[in-house]
C-alpha cells in the first residue's frame, strides 16, 4: 500500500495500531546515490571504523526518498503470518527549518527509473520529516512562527513557555468556535501572558465578549459559530498541532517503532539503517562504538538476513535479496505461509523489485522462512559417531566411520577396534598399489589404446 502526504495522517492511526500488534517488522530504503567519489566506496579491506565513516558520509550527503515498512503478525492457531506492507515517498518540507540539501547521482537515477520509480510523485506528494531528537526545536520554531503571525512585532519576546501557552489557548478557542457552546473559560499562568493574548491580532478578530477576573477570563460568543465567515475561519488556522504533525511527518511513525521495541529486520542493512537513523532519529556519533551504543538504545533487536544467509551457504549460495527470494519457494515447501488483509495487495503474486515496500516484505518473509529452516536443521538429532583424537582435532570423520546403510550407528568398543584395523589395512593396500609393489592388485595397462 502506497501512503503519500495526502493520505498519511488519515492512515497513521491504523498503522500505529498494526505496529503495536505485530511480532516483528522489516524496513527498506531507496536513496539518491551510492557514492560521490571512488574513495567513498566501501571496500573489502575496510576495517569497521573506516566502513562506518564512509557510510556516515554517504547518508549525510544523500537522501532516502522512499521508505518501505512491512509488519508481520503470526497467528499461532493457523500457523500463518499476516503481512501489511507500506511504501512511503518522503521529501523535505518547506516549513520552518525543514529545508535540506542533498546530492543525487546519475547512476542512482538511471537505476531507479529502470524499476519505474516515480520521481515526480516523490517531490510533490512526499511526506515531510524531522529528526526525533529535534522535536523540542521543532515545537519552538512552530511557536515562533505562530506568534510572529499573530502578535505585534513591537512586543517583548515572551519566552518559550509563554509562547507555548498562548498557542495552546488559541487551539482551544479554535475548537470552541466550531462547537455549539456559548462560552469558554481560559486560565492564564501570569498577567504577562494574559496581556500578551489580549493585545494579539488573534483576539482582536474574535467575535466574542470577554469577562475577566484575576488570571481567569470567560469569552462569550456574540453570534453562532456557524455564522463566522470563511475568511475568519481560515485566519484561525493552522493550529499548533497541525503544524507539528505536518513538520514531523513520517517521524511520528518512526517514533512509534522506537517505542514498540519489536525486532527490526533488514537486508544488507548498514546502509538502510544509516539513512533510517540519520534522517529520522538523530545525528551520527563520531565513532562506530558510540553509534552502535546509541542505535541499540533505539532499536535493541536487529537482524540482517544477508548475514544470516552467509552463515548458511548450503541453503543460500548467493546472499543478495533477489536470489534469496527466488530460492525460497524450493526451500520453504509451504512450511511458512503468508496472508494479506483486505486493502493490501497480495505480494506473493507481485514482482515489484526495488519498490521499498515490496523489498521490505521480501526481507521479512525471508527472515521468517530462514528462522523456520534453521529451527528444523538444529532440531535434527546428530549421529552419535565416536571420533579419534586426530579426528576431534581436525573436526572431520575418519574413513573408517563412513557406515553403509543398516550399520549400527552406536558401535561397541570391540567393533570400533575392528573397524580401525580394517581401515588401516585398506590404507596399507592402497599405498602398495600406488607404489607398484603389489602385482596382484596393481593396475593393468595391457588393454589401454596407444596414445
Amino acid at each position: 500500500m502506497e501512503i503519500t502526504s495526502q493520505s498519511f495522517h488519515n492512515h497513521l492511526p491504523s498503522i500505529i495500531s498494526a505496529i503495536r500488534a505485530c511480532d516483528y517488522y522489516a524496513i527498506d530504503t531507496e536513496y539518491s546515490g551510492f557514492s560521490i567519489a571512488q574513495k567513498d566506496k566501501c571496500s573489502l579491506y575496510d576495517d569497521v571504523e573506516t566502513r562506518y565513516q564512509k557510510i556516515k558520509f554517504l547518508c549525510q550527503n544523500h537522501l532516502a526518498w522512499q521508505i518501505g515498512l512491512a509488519l508481520f503478525k503470526y497467528d499461532a492457531g493457523t500457523g500463518i503470518y499476516e503481512c501489511r506492507a507500506y511504501s512511503f515517498p518522503v521529501f523535505p518540507g518547506n516549513e520552518a527549518k525543514a529545508n535540506k540539501s542533498f546530492i543525487v547521482t546519475s547512476n542512482a537515477l538511471k537505476f531507479l527509473e529502470k524499476y519505474h520509480f516515480s520521481f515526480l510523485k516523490t517531490i510533490t506528494e512526499g511526506i515531510g520529516f524531522q529528526q526525533i531528537a529535534r522535536e523540542k526545536e521543532v515545537l519552538d520554531n512552530i511557536d515562533d512562527f505562530l506568534l510572529k503571525k499573530e502578535m505585534p512585532i513591537s512586543m517583548v519576546n515572551p519566552g518559550r513557555e509563554c509562547r507555548s501557552e498562548i498557542s495552546k489557548i488559541q487551539e482551544a478557542i479554535n475548537d470552541w468556535l466550531l462547537k455549539s457552546e456559548d462560552s469558554i473559560t481560559i486560565e492564564f499562568s501570569s498577567k504577562f501572558a494574559k496581556t500578551y493574548f489580549f493585545e494579539s491580532d488573534f483576539f482582536k478578530h474574535l467575535n466574542t465578549t470577554p469577562q475577566s477576573k484575576g488570571l481567569s477570563t470567560t469569552l462569550t460568543k456574540t453570534h453562532n459559530a456557524a455564522n463566522i465567515s470563511e475568511p475568519q475561519k481560515v485566519m484561525h488556522k493552522p493550529s499548533r498541532e497541525q503544524l507539528y504533525k505536518k513538520q514531523m511527518g513520517i517521524s511520528l511513525l518512526i517514533s512509534e517503532l522506537i517505542q514498540c521495541k519489536k525486532p527490526l529486520i533488514g537486508h544488507n542493512f548498514m546502509y538502510d539503517l544509516g539513512f533510517f537513523y540519520y534522517q529520522f532519529v538523530d545525528d551520527f556519533s563520531e565513532s562506530y562504538g558510540e553509534f552502535k551504543k546509541k542505535l541499540h538504545e533505539y532499536f535493541p533487536v536487529v537482524y540482517d538476513t544477508k548475514i544470516i544467509a552467509s552463515f548458511h551457504r548450503d541453503m543460500f549460495p548467493c546472499t543478495d535479496l533477489i536470489t534469496i527470494i527466488k530460492r525460497l519457494p524450493k526451500l520453504n515447501k509451504d512450511l511458512v505461509k503468508f496472508t494479506f488483509p483486505n486493502g493490501f495487495a497480495n505480494l506473493e503474486e507481485s514482482d515489484a523489485v526495488h519498490d521499498a515496500g515490496f523489498d521490505a516484505y521480501c526481507t521479512g518473509k525471508a527472515f521468517a522462512i530462514m528462522a523456520k529452516l534453521i529451527e528444523i536443521e538444529e532440531t535434527k538429532a546428530p549421529l552419535n559417531v565416536p571420533k579419534t583424537k586426530k579426528e576431534k582435532s581436525k573436526g572431520t570423520h575418519n574413513k573408517a566411520f563412513k557406515y553403509k546403510e543398516g550399520t549400527n550407528i552406536n558401535p561397541s568398543e570391540n567393533s570400533i577396534k575392528e573397524l580401525k584395523k580394517k581401515a588401516k589395512k585398506e590404507r596399507r593396500q592402497e599405498r602398495k598399489i600406488m607404489n607398484g609393489t603389489d602385482s596382484k592388485s596393481g593396475p593393468d595397462y595391457t588393454n589401454e589404446p596407444n596414445k
